[in-house]
């Protein structure tokens, strides 16, 4: 029997990182109409789509790279 290695663990780690970030992405990308239409007719966005998008957000932002 094989046993998972630290390598592959971490390589399965990102590779779980890197999928939820490109959903996170994709769920902004769809949702952006929302937001356009608020600001063109005054239409309100759902509150859900609001949570869903700040929580797509937060986990872009704790994923960026240290900048400094």
């Amino acid at each position: 029997h094989s046993f998972p290695t630290r390598r592959s663990s971490d390589l399965a780690r990102k590779n779980r990182s890197y999928a939820r970030q490109q959903l996170a992405k994709q769920y902004l990308e769809a949702t952006d109409f929302y937001l356009v239409r608020q600001v063109e007719t005054g239409a309100d966005v759902p509150q859900e789509v609001l949570s869903k998008r700040e929580t797509a957000r937060a986990l872009l932002v704790t994923q960026l790279p240290d900048f400094e």
